[in-house]
Order: structure tokens, then sequence, then C-alpha cells
């Protein structure tokens, strides 16, 4: 729960609720269908038929609640449309696979459909009774969970319950943009709303006293048309019949309305899933990769909802047009909805931040640079992302969410600064900030790439001080991570291996980051593992350790002053930065030295004559021509099915073909 804040946020009153819906089926067409015989309903005695007064288990109330919400979605819910179908499903005994093919649960209350944004389970991503039922997450509109009267006081377990299922609709159905369920007992329903803000959910309403207010949340819960179940329909599929009878998506678009209010339809490329950000509250970044209609070149659309408050991304990539090694803006749409709007007017939590869904569209680089196929390909793209960063720091622009999945390698044949390029300023600020005006809701990066200090300070719960010594600092753990756990291209080293097992406890907690960092950081440097890597690429990392240790020893010193003031180590802190210019002076000469080096290794390796390398290693524009560092073939990568998300628990990389971590990553916030 974590993910969702501390505090389950129950409305006042259901007022809100009840009107909410009114618009959508008045109260002459719900009382039409309750004084039917067949409705289920009695209205002389105010209750529903059926439903068991005093239950002594949940499953006694699974068939008699799946009867209940079946008549009334055969009197309201249905569709002319061919493939477009709503059905309540019994699923309390049926395991629905999550995306990681590992986990699964079970949703007492399916309503499975079928449509555009639905698609039948895949077998590399279900299971054999999912199969034959043609069940799972990627096709239910809703889920619903029954509970007896007495547990009716359970709300955090509630909202566990419905969390877990609701993130898999979330991952599995890219293109929604909240996703809400019930909670039914043997008198009661209560709504539970889920968005990228949090979640949500109302007091009880007695549905047997209020048969209105249940119609209409089933029929909202369970409708055909895929705006009110909470889908963004700017993305669109058109589906066929396959020769099994199953309808498949075939194509599909998304609309972008650009700065000048005109609509450009991007057809989606199908065979790719989208990039998903695998959480609920925060940023909830889905890429999909498209082709441009203008000029047939592959772009990556980003949808992500930033804070209100916060700075909008396509400010800082406006800025940074031109800069080379930064990606390219396209186009942007800054307001395709608000969570807000998702609430009553006067709603107001603790944990709640109005989030703006916001799209926009660059050029489609190279994948992430754990995709590496070469040493040089590495270094180099390192070195531009490096030299990138600083380019934005001389336009007074801070990155802040340094990680491996935001710097992606340059297109092939790319030329020097472009080799490496530097995405994701959703988390970025103008330098000169005030600090007391960083947004409140908060969580700057992952732990694995963040800095000691901001650790220290995350640990500590307070306001951090993020400087440009933290995103460097941050760079190497990008360069420590990979060079430890890729043995080379493709290839992960054992998990048991000594630098992996210390690796993962970067991902603990922001306390245990911090200690392991220190000891790496403040001790003695690790080499990288295995032989492939080569002395040129572990001096390179024990000189880039030996810069910040530099820094690292004095920033401890200072912390850890008892003769100092807050404010006088903060000054200090921002001091250490002052000469920013040297270090990377410093830096661009270790990375040439390394690829200098790398080169001449590669091509001796491949029997070139030491003698006709002369003044061609130097020249920038003639490298790419070097043959790869690879001394043997690169093993084909490890996929993880064809769902693709950023894991929180491993990192695994794709094959160069494949759309992982390639132009966005959302670092949970």
């Amino acid at each position: 729960m974590e993910e969702l804040g501390t505090e389950i946020k129950v409305l006042k009153s259901n007022r809100w609720i009840k009107t909410r819906y009114q618009d959508r089926l008045s109260k002459a067409e719900i009382k039409l269908f309750l004084e039917k015989p067949d409705s289920g309903y009695d209205p002389t005695n105010r209750t529903w038929t059926g439903i068991p007064e005093s239950p002594d288990r949940e499953d006694e109330l699974y068939t008699p609640l799946v009867l209940m919400i079946e008549r009334i979605l055969e009197e309201f819910v249905s569709s002319d449309e061919e493939g477009v179908s709503r059905n309540a499903v019994d699923t309390h005994d049926l395991d629905l696979k999550h995306d990681n093919n590992i986990h699964s649960t079970k949703p007492d209350i399916c309503i499975v459909a079928s449509g555009p944004s639905f698609k039948d389970p895949s077998p590399d991503l279900a299971n054999a009774q999912q199969l034959e039922e043609r069940i799972g997450y990627c096709n239910v509109a809703s889920v619903f969970d029954a509970k007896l009267d007495s547990a009716r006081r359970a709300r955090k377990k509630q909202a566990i319950q419905l969390f877990h299922y609701c993130r898999q609709i979330f991952i599995q159905q890219p293109n929604r943009n909240f996703v809400q369920s019930l909670i039914l007992t043997e008198t009661s329903v209560r709504l539970v709303h889920f968005d990228h803000s949090g979640m949500y959910m109302t007091k009880f309403i007695n549905f047997h006293d209020d048969p209105y207010t249940i119609v209409r949340l089933i029929v909202s819960l369970s409708n055909v048309d895929e705006s009110i179940l909470g889908f963004d329909t700017t993305v669109k599929w058109a589906l066929e019949k396959d020769a099994s009878g199953l309808f498949k998506r075939v194509s599909g678009t998304v609309t972008v309305t650009n700065g000048q209010g005109n609509q450009v339809v991007y057809d989606l490329i199908v065979e790719e899933d989208p990039f998903i950000r695998a959480s609920i509250r925060g940023r909830g970044t889905t890429c999909w990769l498209a082709i441009d209609p203008n000029t047939s070149d592959r772009v990556l659309i980003k949808d992500s909802w930033r804070t209100e408050t916060r700075t909008p991304e396509s400010e800082f990539l406006e800025a940074a047009k031109g800069v080379p090694g930064v990606a390219q803006i396209k186009s942007y749409t800054e307001d395709y909805a608000q969570t807000k709007d998702y609430r009553p007017s006067s709603f107001s939590h603790i944990h709640f931040h109005n989030r703006v869904k916001t799209r926009l569209v660059t050029p489609y680089y190279g994948p992430s640079v754990e995709n590496f196929t070469s040493r040089y390909q590495f270094v180099s793209a390192m070195r531009d992302a490096i030299l990138a960063h600083l380019a934005l720091f001389r336009l007074n622009i801070l990155h802040r969410d340094i990680t491996a999945e935001n710097i992606l390698l340059g297109l092939p044949g790319a030329s020097r600064g472009e080799r490496g390029i530097l995405i994701d300023l959703d988390m970025a600020i103008w330098i000169g900030r005030n600090i007391s005006e960083v947004n409140v809701d908060e969580k700057t990066g992952l732990d694995r790439f963040l800095s000691i200090a901001l650790l220290r300070s995350r640990a500590l719960k307070v306001r951090p001080i993020h400087s440009i010594l933290d995103d460097l600092e941050s760079f190497y753990y990008v360069m420590h991570r990979v060079m430890t756990l890729y043995e080379r291209p493709g290839v992960q080293v054992s998990p048991e291996d000594e630098g992996v097992s210390a690796m993962g406890r970067w991902d603990a907690d922001s306390g245990t980051a911090q200690s392991t960092k220190s000891a790496l950081m403040l001790g003695g440097g690790r080499e990288t593992s295995g032989l492939w890597w080569g002395e040129p690429s572990d001096t390179l990392l024990r000189s880039f350790h030996g810069l910040l240790r530099d820094i690292l020893v004095k920033q401890d010193e200072m912390y850890n002053s008892k003769k100092l003031t807050e404010e006088q180590k903060r000054s200090r802190h921002e001091a250490l930065g002052s000469n920013i210019r040297h270090y990377y002076e410093e830096l661009e000469k270790m990375f040439e030295t390394a690829l200098l080096e790398i080169q001449t290794e590669d091509l001796e390796a491949e029997g070139y004559a030491t003698g006709r390398l002369g003044d061609e290693v130097t020249d920038e524009t003639d490298i790419e021509s070097a043959p790869p560092s690879s001394p043997s073939p690169c093993e084909p990568p490890t996929r993880r099915g064809n769902l693709k998300r950023l894991p929180s628990e491993e990192l695994i990389p794709e094959d160069g073909t494949g759309f992982n971590k390639r132009n966005c990553t959302d670092s949970e916030r």
C-alpha cells in the first residue's frame, strides 16, 4: 500500500457518487426494470431476491450476486457492434496470471469484456483454464469482490485486495485512465476508484433500500462505451475475427493534438507492445511505438501523468532543441485528462495531488544502454549522455532522474554526441529554483541509482538538495551496474555473484542502499566481473570512482560534522559543485582514453596490424567502422513475455528489435 499512501480516503458523503451517474440512466428507466417480474427485485419488500440474508461464508454470495448483475446487464448493457460484449462471470476459483507470468490472483466476479480495447489472453501470459474460458486481466472491464457484512469495517484489507487486481488491469490494458471496482456484501455496495493520483472509496450503500444506485454502478462499470469505463479513446484498435473465432487486433492508431490544435493520427506498430510503468499512483508512463504519417519514420508517443504543479517535460525539451545527446521533441499536448475530474470538487486528502495527462512525440531512438552489443558502443553512449547532461546544465536544466533506462543507445551510424541519448525529463527542474518550491509529491528516482546524499535525505525523511553532483554520481551507478551485472552483451552473471548480490541491496530500502553504496564508494572500488570488459573499461570505472570518491569524502565529513549548522552544510554542499567544469573535463578525458584503448584492442583482436591504425583511431567520424568488441557471438537476450514493463525485481535485456526500455521510462514517484 505504500504505492497508494498510508491512509485510505473514504468519501464523507455518498451524494456525489449517486448524482454522478444519474445522467447515464434515468430513475424512470430503472423503475420500469425493477417492476418487471424477472428483474430479481421485489419492490414491495424492497429486497433483491435470492441473496441470502445471513450468509455464513462469502462463497454463498457468488452465485446470487452474479445472477443479479447478469439481469442488470441484460436489461441495460448491450451493443449492436460485432465483437463487443459484457458478461458477469464467477471467477473466485480462477487464477488470473499477472504480467510477470509468475504471480496470480482470483477476483470473485469479473465483468468479462470484448471490444476494441480488450484482447483475449495469450498463451504466454495465461494458464490452460484461462485460455479455455478466455478470461484474463487483459479483457475484464471491472472486478467485484464479495464480502460479508461483518467484514465491512476492514477497509485496508479491501483496498489492498482490489489494488492487486486493478494494478494488473492498468498494466494489461495500457490505455486506461482509471479503473473502478465494487465491494458487494449481502446488503451493501461500495465503489473503489483507482487512478494515477491514488485511490478512494465510498461509504457502503444499502442496495436493497437503494436499488437505483447499484444498477447505475453496475451499468457504468460494465458499459460498452469505453470512455465511461475509464479508457483513453484517442488510442484505438481495429479487430478482426481469426480462424478460431477470436477477435484479434490488426491495427491501431493514436491521435495527437499538437500545439496548433491540429490532430495528427499515428499508426501504431501493433506487433510491439507498449512500454508500461507497473504502478498505479505516479506518472503512469505508457509509451507507444508508431509511424509518423508525414515522414513514415518510427516515432515514440509518450503518455504520462505529471503532478499539476510540476513543470511540463515539454518545456525542458523545447529548451533543449538542437542539443546533441538529448531526445528531440516533435509535438506535444499538455492536457488530455486530469485526475481531479474523477473526484468531487471538494475532494482533499493528504496524499492527493492532481495529475494531468500529457502526450509528447519524439523520434524513435535505440534501446537502453543495457542492450549494448559492444564495449565501445556502451562506453561511447555513456560519454555522450554525460556530455548531454552538462549541456542541459548550461541551459539551467537539472535532469534529476539518471537511470540505465533513461540513457539510450544512439541509432546505427550515429555521430559523436548522438551515440548516447538522454531522455525522460519529467523530473527535471530549472536550476536556481527555491527548495521550498519543490513539489511535495516527490520521490525522485530509483534507490539503485540515487546518490548517497539523496538516499540519506530520503531515509531521514527530509527534503533533499538535489545538485548536479548527485546526477554525476548516478551516472557512475549506471556504469557500475551494467558492467557488474552483464558478463557480456545479453548475458547476465549469476545472481549469487558477490557484486550482483551487493547491488540487490540497493533496492531494499533507502537506508540499506545508502550504507551499501557508502561502503562501495568510500571503501575500495570493485572491478567489473568477467574478462570480457577488459582493462580499459575497468580503468575507466576505477577512475570515475576515484573522481567521485574525493567529492564524497568531503561530503561525508561535512554531513557528519557536529560543528556545522544545517545552513553551513548546505552552503558547502553547493560549493562542492562550483568546480563542475573540471569534473566533466576530467571525465571526458577518461572516456576518450578508454575508447581509444578499446578500439585499439578490438582492431588488433580482429587481426589488424597495429601500424594500420595511425590517426584513424582518433578520428571519431570513423570509429563506427571498427569491429564490435565482442569476442564471442552475442547470445540472444532472455525475454519475459510479450507484455513489456519495467520490472522492479531485476533487469533482463531485450534484443535489438524489441521495444522494452527504449525511449521512455518511469521511475516510480
